[in-house]
């Protein structure tokens, strides 16, 4: 089944690194996808409910890992423009 990816807006860093950060962020909303497919086939499954809790709420914590990501690449911007380098 293919589905759309959203693709980030904020992917800016040093030309040599953007490539990576881009991959990272991609990827971690990628896992997001996988993780909430898991948790419907889980609760499809009948499965018991400390797994799919935990499913739950390795769910609600990957949002903030992808927001530090776009943090982390915002942060380094500003320091490559403070510095005067070529971003």
């Amino acid at each position: 089944m293919a589905r759309n990816k959203p693709k980030p807006d904020k992917t800016t860093l040093v030309e040599m690194d953007r490539e990576a950060a881009e991959y990272d962020i991609n990827m971690a909303i990628d896992r997001i996808l996988n993780r909430a497919e898991r948790l419907r086939k889980l609760i499809r499954l009948h499965a018991p409910d400390v797994i799919i809790n935990n499913e739950i709420k390795m769910l609600a914590y990957a949002p903030l890992v992808v927001g530090q990501m776009l943090d982390n690449l915002e942060l380094l911007k500003q320091a490559k423009k403070a510095s005067g380098e070529k971003t």
